[in-house]
Formats: structure tokens, C-alpha cells, sequence
């Protein structure tokens, strides 16, 4: 069985790893910070997509209801 090598959190700046279980309280602290901004900077994205969609699809609702209709 193949064994997956887990490898430990560290934070990438300027092209160095600084690694998580070297950082200092404060600088855990920061660490810690960075990535709750990250995902919530992920996370509005990803309603921001959801929010254009659904305004097209109400513009394009809006839109539907401007064409002259053809009656049978």
C-alpha cells in the first residue's frame, strides 16, 4: 500500500516556505488571518459569480417580456 506523505502548513512568500510550526505566536497569529481572509476572499467570489447569474437570468426574464408575443 502506497503511503501519502502529509506535508506540514507553511505559508509562501516571496518564493520562500515559511512553515507554520517555526512562526512565532504572533506570526501564527497573522498566518491564521491570511488564510481566513483567503477563503473569505474564495467564498465571495464564488457568490459574486452566483449573484451575475442570477442577474442575467432576470434580465434576460425582463428581456422575454418585451418580445411582441405570437398568438396560434
Amino acid at each position: 500500500m502506497a503511503k501519502i506523505k502529509k506535508e506540514k502548513p507553511y505559508l509562501l512568500l516571496d518564493d520562500v516556505k515559511h512553515m507554520v510550526h517555526k512562526m512565532s505566536d504572533d506570526q501564527k497569529n497573522i498566518y491564521d488571518h491570511l488564510v481566513d481572509l483567503e477563503r473569505k476572499i474564495q467564498s465571495t467570489e464564488f457568490n459574486l459569480v452566483q449573484l451575475r447569474f442570477g442577474r442575467q437570468a432576470f434580465v434576460d426574464a425582463y428581456r422575454s417580456t418585451l418580445k411582441p408575443s405570437v398568438e396560434v
